[in-house]
């Protein structure tokens, strides 16, 4: 008869804790804080800061160290920002992983001390909560917010016509046609101002420079064009 192994009664389990968050602005200041917070407590561990430049992986113990390191990659692309970072640090008792791509930044605290994981993960929800990070992606995207701007003017201009407001002249036509366009640009400038507000920013060099016209994709410049255009016309129609 083979008698199983009696368990360990001094065995301490390991508690882990999970965070996830959207769409974290983090520049130089909060990358350190996210770096710092990976060692705090960990006895003799300087953390390993880890990113995917270009197809080529970079190591540092350091930001400043990660930093040279991009400076002195030959491939195009902007040095101070990064598309990714991979954070570990970890001892015999405790262990942590953040892991940062262009949508979402997750932290995963594995301890022996319970107290210790959760106190952790307190300190890194306030970091990334400082971020403008999100606990929920935001859904309402770009092609959701121009559909429904759409579907709901058009329906407006159908019980407007079914009432006799819009009738049959040029002008009036026009008047519907233009507030149709209008609202289905204002939802896709929407969307595209929520879409930006899911995507990471990694900004290893100082403040995140503001987001100025130059930044902007062509669709959101044309977007933005045809706004003008379409809403001078359409209160140019109605003053007739």
């Amino acid at each position: 008869m083979v008698i199983p192994p009696t368990p360990d009664a001094s065995a301490e389990e390991t508690t882990v804790v999970k965070i996830t968050v959207y769409g974290p602005q983090l520049d130089e200041d909060k990358i350190s804080k996210l770096i710092r917070a990976s060692a705090d407590g960990i006895t003799l561990s300087t953390p390993e800061i880890t990113t995917i430049w270009n197809g080529a992986r970079l190591r540092s113990r350091s930001l400043s160290g990660l930093r040279t390191a991009t400076e002195n990659r030959l491939e195009p692309g902007d040095p101070r920002q990064l598309e990714n970072l991979q954070i570990r640090a970890g001892d015999d008792r405790h262990k942590v992983a953040v892991d940062i791509d262009a949508q979402s930044a997750v932290i995963t605290i594995e301890s022996a001390d319970s107290a210790w994981a959760i106190g952790r993960g307190e300190q890194f929800r306030k970091i990334l909560r400082y971020a403008d990070g999100s606990p929920e992606l935001r859904r309402w995207c770009t092609a959701r917010l121009s559909g429904a701007s759409l579907l709901t003017s058009t329906m407006i201009v159908v019980l407007l016509a079914t009432a006799g407001v819009v009738d049959g002249r040029p002008s009036s036509v026009a008047t519907a046609a233009l507030t149709v366009i209008v609202s289905t640009i204002v939802g896709f400038l929407i969307g595209r101002y929520r879409e930006r507000g899911n995507q990471t920013v990694l900004w290893i060099d100082g403040p995140i420079p503001g987001h100025g016209w130059t930044t902007w994709t062509v669709g959101e410049r044309a977007a933005v064009l045809a706004l003008l255009v379409t809403s001078c016309s359409l209160v140019a129609n109605i003053l007739r």
